[in-house]
């Protein structure tokens, strides 16, 4: 991360950080955020066509990534480095990652919000942990917001976020739902505010991605994205 302000990466920005809609869901980083590289948009191109072109989930059918990437710094050993809990919650699943049939790319571990704190309808999944304690970090057991899951799996798979409003039925980015406190460490950390993390639908039609299988594939490749996401880039560099 190169904390300098200059918010070189975003100068394209003009509009106003919109208010954040999701009521602060979430009160930390899953990642400490001063050792990530650099953030990869919501509906970019990164992970290919997810959860997929088909999916319920995915209202307006757009073929895109409705998650964020988190690349660590390439001097740091990605497997020191520790994932948190960004929630206070209930352990909802813990899975592994679609396709894999052993933890060699770590665990998919999601994470219910409190009912009592009216976040019961929010799913919070945290991809590619190398968990630390399975015994507690398992289906149905509560966990402290910012409670240490484990660590991530390894340098060959980015660290990924996915934020999932179980009543609408829809993935939300994790910038809409993090608190000021939050939003101010990515600020210092060359994110502006709220709106740039987010390709918006109506900017994701404009410039449309063709996924495989004209997206009826689920997980499809994103096959027409040749120059970074121009012109909407894939990756926030912090």
């Amino acid at each position: 991360a190169n904390n300098n302000n200059s918010n070189s990466s975003n100068s394209d920005v003009t509009t106003p950080a919109p208010i954040a809609y999701e009521s602060y869901l979430l009160h930390s980083s899953h990642i400490n955020v001063a050792q990530v590289d650099r953030v990869s948009r919501f509906r970019s191109s990164v992970g290919g066509d997810w959860p997929g072109f088909s999916s319920p989930t995915n209202i307006n059918q757009t073929c895109a990534c409705f998650k964020h990437y988190f690349r660590p710094i390439s001097s740091l050993d990605f497997t020191r480095v520790s994932i948190f809990s960004p929630l206070a919650g209930t352990i909802n699943l813990v899975q592994l990652p679609e396709g894999r049939t052993d933890g060699s790319y770590g665990w998919d571990v999601s994470i219910r919000g409190t009912t009592r704190q009216g976040y019961g309808e929010y799913l919070v999944t945290i991809g590619h942990v190398n968990i630390t304690d399975h015994s507690a970090i398992s289906k149905d057991k509560s966990i402290a917001l910012g409670a240490v899951i484990g660590h991530h799996i390894g340098a060959f798979v980015d660290s990924d976020i996915a934020v999932l409003n179980m009543t609408a039925n829809r993935y939300l980015s994790m910038f809409s739902c993090v608190d000021e406190d939050v939003l101010a460490q990515f600020k210092r950390w060359n994110v502006s505010n709220r709106t740039y993390p987010i390709i918006n639908d109506l900017q994701r039609r404009r410039y449309p991605l063709n996924c495989t299988g004209d997206g009826t594939i689920a997980n499809g490749f994103i096959v027409n994205d040749t120059n970074n996401g121009y012109p909407y880039a894939n990756w926030m560099k912090l």
